[in-house]
């Protein structure tokens, strides 16, 4: 059963003794807000691989992201944790590593002893947590999932009218951006500040867009949809006065095989970008090239606005100078581990390394294992 599985390379006391000298790190933190308390706006884009993504070097498909790349921040280093979106809620929701083999979202009895990024927000004074999705709730478990976090409330399909919809899979993005738009909107005439979660869905398969056919790949027409929608909402919420007192987080669900048609092995499977705008910002038109995981986003997000992090063990602050440059990320049976210098993957059923390129060091290949037995081991004791 994967979920009563240990992956053992040594002893548990060396292997979180090795992962805590990798995540330890100080409070010397560059500092990117202008205001304490911003309103925060946090979008979890669909598929969207850096490989699509023109300001990172890919397709020509995401003009309106390049542009708002250009007003804030650029993390262009960052990797997915895993492969699927339901692996990537939980890397952006709970800063949480899932396990090669299982996904600890359809197992509330696991995942309800997670600390949660939404349930922080709310500690912290801030109300109004929205978590917005234009899909089916029951998806893969993620309605329990989205309680547990601990959301007031969830627009989900059901309350869009049917005329929204695309055949299969649900409202299509320029729908539910306008309902975020409009759920900010009434959100602003309160005292507290507010949260939102949206997660984007139209760049998911089968690629069903309500618009002319602008890409001949049916992938690089839904993400450049979605980017159009984007444009619009950044847009609508700079006219409707939303925008200074607001921070924007964007990051992917998980990358794509892409154009390059990357296996599963391959690092340009698990690249994705990362944004950060909004007139909350201090700093525009910077780019921060620290390697780093999706699942970062909570720790750097909540080191921002002075709330404590150390409840997500998984998760390190990207804004601290002494970070160390990492990334670690699973697939079925198989975990991945990039540095500045090097990139391995480690294959469970062949109980070897499987790829290694650039410049191995004995160290990173105790320290992937070191990372993917702790992994395990706290997986185990949920």
């Amino acid at each position: 059963d994967a979920r009563t599985r240990h992956y053992s390379f040594m002893q548990d006391e060396e292997a979180y003794a090795i992962y805590d000298d990798i995540k330890r790190h100080g409070d010397d933190r560059l500092k990117v807000l202008n205001t304490d308390k911003p309103n925060v706006v946090f979008i979890l884009l669909e598929s969207f691989s850096s490989q699509v993504v023109g300001i990172l070097g890919g397709e020509e498909v995401t003009p309106n992201l390049d542009r708002v790349a250009r007003e804030g921040i650029l993390f262009d280093n960052i990797y997915a944790a895993s492969d699927r979106s339901d692996k990537g809620l939980v890397a952006t929701m709970a800063g949480y590593q899932v396990a090669p083999a299982y996904s600890i979202i359809q197992y509330p009895q696991k995942s309800q002893s997670l600390a949660f990024m939404p349930r922080k927000f709310r500690e912290a004074g801030y109300r109004n947590l929205t978590y917005i999705y234009g899909g089916d709730a029951g998806f893969k478990g993620m309605n329990s999932f989205v309680t547990l976090a601990g959301f007031d409330r969830q627009i989900v399909m059901s309350d869009f009218p049917a005329s929204m919809r695309g055949e299969k899979w649900g409202v299509h993005d320029e729908y539910t951006f306008a309902r975020l738009a409009d759920e900010m909107e009434a959100d602003s005439k309160t005292a507290e500040p507010w949260f939102k979660y949206y997660f984007t869905l139209s760049s998911h398969e089968p690629f069903d867009v309500p618009m002319a056919r602008v890409h001949e790949n049916p992938y690089l027409n839904s993400i450049f949809y979605t980017d159009s929608c984007l444009g619009v909402f950044i847009d609508e919420v700079k006219r409707r006065g939303l925008w200074d007192n607001t921070l924007i987080v964007m990051i992917a669900d998980h990358g794509t095989p892409g154009p390059l048609k990357a296996s599963s092995q391959m690092k340009e499977r698990y690249q994705i970008p990362m944004l950060w705008t909004g007139g909350a910002l201090a700093v525009r038109d910077t780019v921060i090239s620290k390697i780093g995981s999706q699942k970062d986003v909570v720790a750097t997000l909540l080191g921002q606005l002075g709330i404590d992090a150390s409840d997500f063990y998984f998760s390190k602050d990207l804004l601290c100078s002494d970070t160390e440059e990492y990334a670690f990320f699973t697939y079925p049976d198989a975990f991945g581990y990039v540095t500045r210098d090097s990139y391995q993957v480690y294959d469970n059923t062949a109980r070897r390394y499987v790829v290694q390129e650039g410049e191995i060091s004995e160290t990173d290949s105790l320290r992937a294992k070191a990372t993917m037995q702790v992994v395990s081991a706290d997986h185990l004791k949920r």
